[in-house]
């Protein structure tokens, strides 16, 4: 009768410990399910982040800012400043002359910004009207020397300029700024002026070019051999910067930091037609 009440009792104590040993299973079966789950969801965390690393790199990539790669092969954002610190070369003797600077060739938004970034070319007025919803505004039709396509341009020279003295004929237009709308109509060019805005004799007249060119012909600027932008980065103010530095001369010369624009095809200046010492827009 003991030994069998012994056995009965190892028997409860196995059926115990299989107990414990099935709970301590389902546990671990738990934990891998969460496990999984987590890992799950962690992937998912980590694709949402690379979309958003790739989204935000676009849009820098746009707006011009420079992307580099690291040694982790990494891309890292890096907007270089306007104008880096310079650093005193050991090398340099002292008293040694000044190397002559050459005109920039570049047109990384990077770099320094000039003029070269800009996208000036002859326009032909193909048409002029009033702009339906602002009386100060003219649309025009223009072409640019791009096959058929006839770019808008809204401009405010209605008091100022009559639309004959615009209507079939060239002037210098700025074609790579952001289209933009005006009033609700998008214009995808400037029309560029010597201007006198304010005081009892303001002025604004769009500036003269030589005889001779035809939609499409380059303007440039004396020394800038920089190409243009495709369009400017609006965040990057580039057109805001040089703008103070685009005058008409005592002469009547269009000018950037007193060098002339001229168009290379016909080999003429560009000029304001009565305005001397004013502002370019």
């Amino acid at each position: 009768m003991e030994t069998l009440l012994q056995k009965n009792q190892e028997a409860a104590d196995r059926l115990n410990l299989l107990s414990r040993q099935i709970c301590l299973l389902q546990n671990k079966t738990d934990l891998f399910k969460e496990q999984s789950s987590l890992a799950q969801k962690n992937n998912e965390i980590k694709t949402a982040i690379e979309q958003i690393k790739s989204r935000i790199v676009k849009d820098e990539i746009e707006s011009g800012v420079r992307q580099m790669k690291c040694e982790t092969g990494e891309k890292k954002t890096v907007q270089l400043p306007k104008s880096p610190t310079k650093v005193k070369d050991a090398t340099k003797v002292e008293g040694e002359p000044k190397k002559a600077k050459t005109p920039s060739t570049s047109n990384d938004v990077g770099s320094d910004v000039d003029v070269s970034l800009l996208d000036f070319r002859i326009g032909k007025v193909l048409e002029v009207t009033k702009h339906p919803d602002a009386e100060t505004l003219y649309v025009e039709k223009v072409d640019l020397g791009e096959g058929d396509r006839v770019r808008t341009v809204v401009s405010g020279l209605v008091k100022f300029v009559d639309s004959s003295e615009l209507d079939q004929k060239h002037f210098v237009f700025m074609c790579n700024l952001k289209p933009a709308k005006l009033r609700g109509v998008v214009s995808e060019a400037m029309i560029m002026c010597a201007s006198q805005p304010t005081g009892d004799n303001a002025k604004v007249e769009p500036l003269k070019v030589p005889a001779g060119v035809k939609p499409g012909d380059i303007v440039k600027v004396t020394g800038y051999l920089g190409k243009p932008l495709d369009v400017l980065p609006p965040k990057k103010k580039i057109w805001e910067s040089l703008k103070p530095d685009l005058t008409v001369d005592s002469n009547g010369f269009a000018t950037y930091k007193g060098a002339k624009w001229y168009v290379e095809s016909v080999s003429g200046d560009v000029v304001a037609p009565s305005l001397k010492s004013v502002a370019i827009q």
